[in-house]
């Protein structure tokens, strides 16, 4: 069963913000990133328990999960699963060098 991914608005916003910033020095890194960005979250929706489950104060995002972007580890993709609806929800995707749980905690 190959589950659904519903994408947040917020992980819209990342996803575009996360283009701009590769595609402005180079556009062809930024369209494999992209490319790297859908691959992953169709590996995501195969196996949808294959992040590591990440805490956070917030109970809203208490089972979250996280997964790098493939060829891209440094981007992380923060997604929900819902094992009864066959849901995903793409929540947030994030590089590794900011602060997490402070976005996490706005």
């Amino acid at each position: 069963m190959s589950f659904r991914i519903f994408r947040r608005p917020q992980a819209l916003r990342d996803l575009d913000e996360c283009f701009v910033f590769i595609a402005e020095e180079d556009f062809d890194a930024g369209s494999a990133f992209l490319a790297s960005v859908e691959a992953s979250l169709e590996r995501i929706a195969g196996f949808p328990e294959i992040g590591a489950t990440r805490d956070f104060a917030d109970p809203k995002f208490k089972n979250l999960r996280m997964w790098p972007v493939a060829h891209y580890e440094r981007y992380l993709i923060f997604y929900d699963v819902d094992l009864r609806s066959g849901r995903i929800e793409f929540i947030r995707l994030l590089h590794s060098s900011r602060d997490i749980l402070s976005l996490f905690e706005e």
